[in-house]
């Protein structure tokens, strides 16, 4: 059923303001009452709630959120189906602006991410596709606008995930040093957890895992598990076109792994960097024969600051195959950090954030 603002979600979930809605469902910002903390609530609209497929989707990207308890994914608290057929998810509640709204704002002024702060970006950034690859989980729509910063870092005093709860606070977001064993609802089983459950029994993803940074990870809602039935289907495109890799417009869904990731992120670091998308066009079919067949772009012509061998490390990142790419996201941030850290130690390197040459 569709709801109102001040509805409440299965008894416990106060609706007050939506704060983000597509063609699939609406996020509220809601009062756990329980609790007494501000949540982020994902609601599927009706038409599509009793649709197996995309109750099957919101399940996937529930457990592949929760699978990653502990790094810089957004933080899942409850998953269920309420007695009015609603299906939704509980998630921390974020303040802040997605990397797009941020990276306009600088392109508009002609001015570049500082160094020092890409790298706070997308150190947890890192660690978290790692992390889901380690799983098998897939996130295929990688893209600055997925990519949420927040106003102040959630790890220190003033805590955004939770409006200040102290019962959110020590929670199913705390990083514990251990890797526990899945739940009970976790990823491949076909139940989701009883209304009102919350995910901190959830695994805790890698011993000694990084803070969770100033950054969350959005968006799962095309998450592949590679040991799982493809959901999206054979001709069917994920993703966003500036940022998916040539394999993906093959329509093959099977054919997809984690290394389109790999190519997604190397196209975001390019636009942090350059101010630019990698490949451009009039229309999908012009950005899918650029990346596909064109030569890829020079980043030190756009930033003439960054080391010449920065152009290989965009070869290797949007590399046209799989094969040629860094085979893990490892191996990407490890061969570009050192280049930024090289003009960071030049005068004022770390500093610029612009105006750049154009």
């Amino acid at each position: 059923m569709d709801h109102d603002i001040h509805d409440v979600i299965d008894g416990r979930y106060k609706l007050l303001e939506v704060v983000g809605q597509g063609g699939h469902g609406v996020v509220y910002r809601a009062l756990d009452q329980k609790r007494g903390a501000h949540v982020a609530v994902k609601c599927l609209h009706p038409e599509f709630a009793s649709d197996p497929a995309f109750k099957a989707r919101m399940r996937r990207e529930a457990r592949a959120m929760g699978a990653l308890s502990g790094t810089s994914a957004t933080q899942v608290f409850a998953f269920s189906e309420a007695p009015d057929g609603t299906l939704y998810i509980v998630m921390e509640f974020l303040k802040g602006r997605d990397l797009e709204t941020t990276l306009r704002h600088m392109e508009a002024q002609n001015q570049r991410l500082p160094l020092d702060r890409l790298k706070e970006l997308f150190r947890p950034i890192v660690d978290t596709l790692e992390a889901a690859h380690a799983r098998g989980i897939v996130h295929r729509d990688l893209k600055p606008a997925n990519i949420f910063v927040l106003e102040t870092d959630p790890d220190g005093p003033s805590s955004t995930r939770s409006n200040g709860s102290p019962e959110y606070k020590n929670g199913p977001a705390s990083v514990s040093p251990l890797l526990k064993s899945d739940p009970p609802w976790a990823i491949g089983d076909s139940n989701p957890p009883a209304s009102g459950d919350d995910a901190s029994s959830g695994p805790q993803i890698y011993a000694g895992a990084a803070s969770r940074g100033c950054v969350r990870l959005l968006d799962f809602g095309l998450v592949k598990v590679m040991q799982a039935d493809p959901l999206t289907r054979e001709g069917a495109i994920p993703g966003s076109p500036s940022y998916i890799a040539p394999e993906v417009w093959k329509g093959r869904p099977q054919e997809i792994d984690h290394r389109i990731d790999i190519y997604s992120l190397g196209a975001v670091l390019f636009r942090a960097l350059a101010g630019r998308v990698p490949f451009m066009g009039a229309s999908r079919v012009d950005i899918l024969l650029a990346a596909a067949r064109g030569p890829r772009p020079s980043l030190h012509a756009l930033r003439p600051d960054l080391p010449p061998e920065v152009d290989a490390w965009v070869a290797q990142a949007l590399a046209i195959t799989p094969e040629a790419r860094f085979q893990d996201v490892r191996a990407l941030w490890g061969a570009l950090e050192p280049l930024l850290d090289r003009v960071a130690r030049a005068p004022d390197g770390a500093a610029r954030s612009g105006p750049v040459p154009p």
